[in-house]
């Protein structure tokens, strides 16, 4: 089954007071997914936040890559593929 949660920036100190709301990740195999990605960097904090709950990120995707360098930060820093369904050149967004 495909289970669908959403990763706040930071923990809410109100509500269930967690990062990651929706299902527990904990001992799971995740795949974040976002629109489009610029810096990497809301992908990157989604990255820590499942961590953070126990989840195994095993990449991250995205719809459309800008190539502005996310690719690589996310690589980096955050040691999981990053893929993408279109890059910007196909959408003649160049």
């Amino acid at each position: 089954p495909v289970d669908a949660f959403v990763v706040r920036k930071a923990q809410k100190s109100y509500g269930m007071g967690r990062q990651v709301e929706g299902p527990p990740v904990e001992g799971r195999k995740v795949l974040v997914l976002e629109d489009t990605s610029t810096t990497g960097g809301s992908a990157l904090t989604a990255v820590e936040g499942v961590r953070k709950a126990g989840g195994n990120v095993v990449a991250v995707a995205v719809i459309v890559d800008r190539d502005t360098g996310a690719k690589e930060k996310i690589e980096a820093e955050a040691g999981v593929p990053y893929l993408f369904a279109f890059g910007k050149d196909e959408l003649g967004l160049s």
